[in-house]
């Protein structure tokens, strides 16, 4: 399984202390539209009002940058690709405001190339851009950040670009083809006045990867392997959104799962919104956001801050007449400190607002499911994180 850890935290946290916390709602089209559609006459400071209606189709424009103006906005594109022998990747382009300076961006990324699950080398790249130093199309989706640049639409998305790195210099020509799918709108607003959001869109749920990577003019690998690319974004602090932040992504075979669940704080009467989605040779055949969580069996962290984490945990999802049942058992946990490389300073005005911990979860899981009157069951082992903030 391969995991995505919200690596924006630590400045998020750093940036706190700074944060906007009346932004004015986005000029985004794809945004004003979906605030348009919601009935808020009921709504109070501590509403949280997410991924309404069911999965609804979405298109380039939904994929362009926010520009957002709160001081916590930060947005990414990531595409992950894995394979069981040979290499895998993971490459991110990133829009934020956190810390010092507007619209930034990024690109940021690693390639381990491995065999038999040994990984032989790790090539990682990072590479930070100003506003003025990166720029987007106003028409069809197209982000360009030096000479890294990812285009195209919800089901097919091309990357190009080169890094260059103590091994040596890599060059990217990276494409995946296949179906797109986000819950509901794809966003979770939260308050009365719908300013604040956090949104989601799985821009390619898993296809097979066309790729060619080239090190210093020698062919690495050409295709091969499967990934998927993701896009999300949000201008809220995480650690005024949630409590608890849980991320699960994983595939076993033609089947991959995801699970995405964020645990609110007090702020929005910590409720909490999710959702679970399931797919067969890249095609969607089971999603919902009406879960049951039930958790047991805990794991106490003797450093750090003390959290718990469940070893047990089981997952019931419905959507009309289908269901969706995933067991977890836990079998290794690795609590990290996310702020632990900081400086004293960073480190004191971040936990000022929030003391995270991280932990790995090693796990095996079964999925049993139920479509259209027919069962199967699948199992799997892999990892998954769950971050706490408080």
């Amino acid at each position: 399984m391969k995991k995505i850890y919200p690596n924006w935290l630590v400045l998020v946290l750093f940036s706190a202390l700074l944060a906007c916390s009346s932004p004015q709602k986005t000029d985004h089209a794809s945004m004003q539209e979906a605030v348009g559609n919601i009935e808020t006459k009921s709504l109070t400071d501590a509403s949280v009002t997410a991924y309404q209606s069911t999965a609804d189709p979405f298109d380039a424009q939904d994929l362009r940058p926010l520009m957002d103006k709160a001081e916590a906005y930060v947005e990414k594109w990531e595409a992950v690709t894995y394979q069981d022998d040979g290499y895998d990747l993971k490459i991110k382009f990133e829009v934020a405001n956190l810390g010092f300076g507007d619209f930034k961006g990024r690109v940021s990324g690693r390639l381990r190339l491995r065999a038999a699950s040994e990984t032989l080398e790790t090539f990682e790249f990072d590479k930070k851009f100003s506003e003025s130093q990166w720029s987007y199309a106003k028409d069809g989706f197209r982000v360009t950040m030096g000479d890294w640049e990812i285009s195209g639409e919800p089901g097919a998305v091309k990357i190009t670009g080169t890094a260059s790195g103590e091994t040596g210099n890599l060059s990217f020509d990276y494409e995946l083809r296949g179906e797109a799918w986000r819950p509901g709108n794809g966003t979770a607003f939260f308050g009365r006045e719908l300013a604040f959001f956090f949104t989601n869109n799985i821009l390619i749920t898993q296809a097979e990867v066309h790729a060619t990577l080239v090190r210093d003019g020698k062919i690495l690998n050409s295709d091969g392997g499967v990934g998927f690319v993701d896009h999300y974004a949000t201008n809220l602090g995480a650690h005024v959104m949630a409590d608890r932040m849980v991320y699960l992504r994983d595939h076993e075979g033609d089947v991959f799962l995801e699970w995405r669940r964020n645990d609110t704080t007090a702020t929005y009467d910590h409720t909490p919104f999710e959702y679970f989605v399931v797919g067969y040779q890249g095609t969607v055949i089971f999603d919902s956001t009406d879960l049951t969580l039930n958790q047991g069996d805990f794991y106490t962290d003797p450093g750090n801050h003390g959290y718990s984490v469940p070893k047990k945990l089981h997952i019931e999802a419905k959507k009309g007449a289908d269901s969706a049942q995933l067991g977890i058992t836990v079998t290794h946990v690795n609590p990290k400190d996310p702020l632990a490389n900081l400086p004293a300073l960073e480190k004191a005005v971040a936990e000022s607002v929030a003391q995270p911990t991280s932990f790995d979860l090693k796990v095996d899981w079964r999925l049993d499911l139920e479509v259209l009157g027919e069962a199967a069951t699948v199992e799997g082992s892999g990892s998954f994180t769950i971050t706490v903030l408080r």
